[in-house]
């Protein structure tokens, strides 16, 4: 037990170096907006809270299965959790940075201009230099692992008009000002549920599920979505397992049968 300790002691002052060194960079924003740095924190963060983890574990099993140390599990475990809430919270805000890094590119007009007018090889280099998906432009898959039913208004294949290797600014016979704009808004719009029309009745997994968050557990079935791009959990939901929203997004969704809700504030709950 001993020695369990005192190497959890080590990581832990490890952990909180690596946390700190962290925190310094989302305070800077030119750090912040640097993805390969997020990234490579991100990975030493990570690497060591589960090296911490697995000793807190072992630690924890030892002090239930000893009658003589069971009232010291209680500090141990809540002091346990503020590492785990700390690693979830950074883990957190480095993926909303990484994941709004090629959006706030493509949403700035002149930048997108820029874009329009490269070939398509450097717009495609673009793409990848940014870490995202050939086709659904988002970061965290590859365009073979992507879900997305994005269509080009070009082509028809499955990409962004923005990737199409037909597309040529000027060309009225290719990419009309019009279609830009459908394609700013078909962009915009955050896939929940798969949009293409179906004549069938649908079937989606569910499965149950045990919800932890400190020392509140419910059960609930989670319904299992291949096409959605968003995990979402239900207000009374959140309530009884006493979780705190950590901020607030406006988006659209994409709905059973390409229809699209109108845009309205949802909550960002860790």
């Amino acid at each position: 037990m001993d020695a369990l300790k005192t190497k959890r002691k080590s990581l832990r002052t490890s952990f909180t170096t690596t946390a700190n060194k962290l925190k310094e960079c989302l305070a800077k924003k030119e750090d912040a907006k640097d993805g390969d740095k997020l990234r490579a924190v991100k990975s030493q963060l990570q690497d060591k809270f589960l090296r911490l983890d697995e000793i807190q574990n072992k630690i924890s099993s030892l002090l239930l299965e000893n009658n003589e140390t069971a009232a010291e599990y209680e500090s141990d475990f809540q002091a346990a959790e503020d590492y785990r809430d700390n690693f979830l919270e950074l883990k957190s805000k480095i993926e909303t940075l990484l994941n709004k890094d090629f959006g706030s590119f493509l949403e700035s007009p002149p930048e997108l201009d820029v874009l329009f007018d490269m070939s398509y090889e450097d717009r495609k280099a673009q793409v990848i230099r940014k870490r995202c998906c050939l086709v659904c432009l988002k970061v965290g898959h590859l365009a073979k692992r992507c879900h997305s039913s994005v269509r080009c208004l070009i082509c028809k294949r499955r990409h962004y008009p923005l990737l199409c290797p037909d597309l040529r600014k000027g060309k009225e016979s290719n990419f009309s000002p019009k279609d830009r704009t459908a394609d700013n808004e078909q962009r915009s719009t955050e896939t929940l549920l798969t949009n293409l029309p179906s004549e069938h009745e649908i079937y989606l997994k569910t499965i149950m599920i045990r919800l932890r968050n400190r020392d509140k557990e419910v059960c609930a079935r989670a319904l299992l979505d291949d096409g959605s791009q968003r995990s979402y959990i239900e207000k009374n939901l959140a309530a009884e397992l006493f979780l705190s929203p950590s901020g607030r997004e406006i988006f659209s969704q994409g709905l059973f049968g390409g229809g699209i809700s109108p845009a309205s504030e949802h909550k960002d709950t860790w």
